[in-house]
């Protein structure tokens, strides 16, 4: 009989997890939308560069994208650093730089655009190709 007392909290238990997971899916769906619309307005932005299009609605968009997109992973760490917001940020490192360089600016650091120090090592790798095709 006392069996049945120590497992009698454990649908409260399994409702609790099953709470936590449904969170973890609304918040990997919705990383998943703000990493393509980051990646999105990041190639516009290279491709109005290339056309000299004044692209600084873009990179803010895309900047505020990213603040928003890590506001929402606060408590998700594990989804920050999966790559789908990875290669996102890399793509913004890229716009946000070439957009530097071709201002004759000072480079932000990774801190400043809100990004992983992989993403901006990438990104920065990716501005050398965007350079070469001015």
């Amino acid at each position: 009989m006392s069996h049945r007392r120590a497992v009698k909290n454990l649908d409260r238990i399994i409702e609790d997890i099953e709470s936590r997971l449904d969170e973890k899916d609304e918040v990997r769906e919705l990383t998943i939308k703000s990493s393509r619309t980051i990646a999105r307005l990041s190639g516009s932005a290279i491709q109005g560069m290339h056309r000299g299009q004044d692209v600084g609605t873009q990179l803010q968009e895309t900047r505020e994208e990213i603040l928003k997109l890590r506001s929402l992973l606060n408590d998700h760490p594990d989804l920050y650093h999966a790559g789908t917001v990875e290669n996102a940020m890399q793509e913004a490192c890229e716009a946000f730089l070439v957009h530097t360089i071709l201002e004759s600016e000072g480079l932000p650091a990774p801190k400043e655009l809100g990004v992983t120090d992989t993403a901006y090592l990438l990104g920065l790798g990716g501005v050398v190709g965007a350079l070469r095709r001015f």
